[in-house]
């Protein structure tokens, strides 16, 4: 049997929400590359519209002219909520509200939780004016991209007499089914001075972008060198839905997200096509497209 959600408030039926759009830095942007971009002097603004008919108002018997359109924020990880409201405007029988809300980078950290509702007085009861009268999308945003969400070490190279490269992934993985977290570490080389800023927060854009595209590079390769090397008739993409937390798995969001491609296709084209592999991986980071 469905489970069914009894409200003790009037609640408005068939509003229509906008998806949620995102403005970072004065510019749009797409919410699902935001976790390459953002760091501790971003500023993102989120925009989220809603539209009634007018009648449904009267249905509920609830004053449209005193209900208000929300959208909330908030972040677990450094106990930060903000919320903005919004009027509705009149247009024929429709009444509509637009409502933003302003994120700076250095209040939140990780991820932020939004929603978006319409609340108004009901029943003239004072401690009713705001009761939740409809409630919108609400959606998770990642703040750091899911490739590099593993254990990392941060320390000298020089005194560890390794080449001076600004980073370096060590894989241990034998097999794409291990797991994620326990195959992969991501060293940074604190003798450089934009990797001290990327540790701080405080990153290039680009230099984030850059080190994205690396994890994704060697999450791929690594993958397509264990396939080519083993006897399983399975696809990488047939593994990586059976163990979502293994290596594959990883591979498989990098595959889709900057080549665009599936991960077996993606095998295929870093043995057969590596011009096009780097190609579509340096188009699917936006690397040099990032504000300097």
């Amino acid at each position: 049997m469905s489970k069914v959600t009894f409200y003790p408030y009037p609640r408005l039926q068939s509003v229509q929400w906008s998806e949620l759009s995102v403005n970072f830095d004065g510019e749009p942007y797409a919410l699902e590359k935001l976790p390459d971009v953002w760091d501790a002097n971003s500023e993102v603004t989120f925009r989220v519209s809603a539209s009634v008919d007018n009648e449904l108002f009267e249905t509920v018997n609830v004053d449209s002219s005193s209900s208000l359109l929300v959208v909330e924020v908030t972040c677990r990880d450094t106990a930060y909520s903000l919320t903005r409201e919004a009027s509705f405007t009149r247009k024929v029988d429709v009444l509509d509200a637009v409502a933003e809300i302003t994120v700076s980078g250095s209040s939140v950290s990780e991820s932020i939780e939004l929603s978006a509702f319409i609340i108004g007085p009901v029943d003239k009861q004072p401690w009713l004016r705001r009761a939740v009268l409809a409630e919108g999308p609400s959606s998770r945003v990642a703040l750091n991209s899911d490739l590099v969400g593993f254990p990392t070490s941060v320390f000298s190279f020089v005194e560890e007499q390794l080449p001076p490269a600004p980073w370096r992934l060590a894989v241990t993985a034998e097999d794409i089914e291990a797991p994620f977290a326990h195959s992969v570490r991501l060293e940074l080389n604190e003798d450089f001075q934009v990797v001290r800023d990327l540790i701080a927060g405080k990153a290039n854009p680009s230099v984030h972008a850059d080190l994205v595209s690396s994890i994704a590079r060697v999450l791929i390769g690594t993958i397509a060198g264990i396939k080519n090397s083993t006897s399983d008739s399975r696809t990488a993409a047939e593994v990586a839905k059976e163990a979502p937390n293994s290596i594959v798995a990883a591979a498989t969001r990098a595959s889709e997200q900057y080549l665009g491609s599936t991960i077996d296709s993606a095998i295929n084209m870093y043995f057969r096509q590596p011009e096009l592999f780097d190609y579509k991986l340096l188009t699917g980071s936006d690397l040099y497209r990032m504000k300097s």
